[in-house]
């Protein structure tokens, strides 16, 4: 499994990201993986991620469900806070893209943090993040993590594990 992610304007050349699944082999004692490969505990979370890109959204589904994580994927934020709503406790962490329409991802994570305030939160977003949490340093410091996209595989694993660890609800 993966994605390939192509973009491209006219006179200006194509640009591919190409998202591949991370290996899952176990190494004996006097085995070494290959230089680069990092492989992270399984992962035993529910995580509501919320993106306006479907190829991001599969991405991110496909990612975290290779390391044992539930993953449930919105494309709309009035359609993530009904699921959020529906069972606010079943979340352990929660993923957020910034611009979307309809409502910004800081937007969504203050709906979000009136109702559950100890609730991870990492927003994500393809302008400048500095300057995102500079206009918006009010609901900023809820936030538990700003990503700039693309984001890679490893970052945002990292990120993620170490939320779920540090709020006491990585299970491995």
């Amino acid at each position: 499994g993966g994605h390939i992610g192509v973009k491209s304007q006219r006179n200006h050349g194509a640009c591919f990201d190409m998202f591949l699944p991370i290996r899952s082999t176990r190494y004996s004692a006097d085995q070494r993986p290959e230089a680069g490969v990092y492989t992270h505990q399984p992962l035993n979370a529910h995580l509501l991620v919320v993106d306006d890109e479907s190829s991001i959204l599969a991405f991110v589904r496909e990612l975290f469900e290779s390391l044992g994580c539930t993953v449930s994927t919105c494309n709309a934020p009035s359609f993530a806070l009904a699921s959020f709503y529906a069972d606010p406790m079943s979340f352990d962490l929660v993923i957020l893209d910034q611009s979307m329409p309809g409502m910004s991802g800081i937007e969504v994570a203050r709906q979000i943090l009136a109702s559950r305030h100890d609730l991870p939160i990492i927003l994500f977003s393809g302008v400048d993040v500095p300057i995102i949490a500079a206009d918006h340093e009010t609901e900023a410091p809820a936030i538990c993590r700003f990503l700039m996209k693309p984001v890679s595989c490893l970052e945002l694993q990292n990120a993620v594990q170490e939320l779920l660890r540090h709020n006491g609800d990585d299970k491995t």
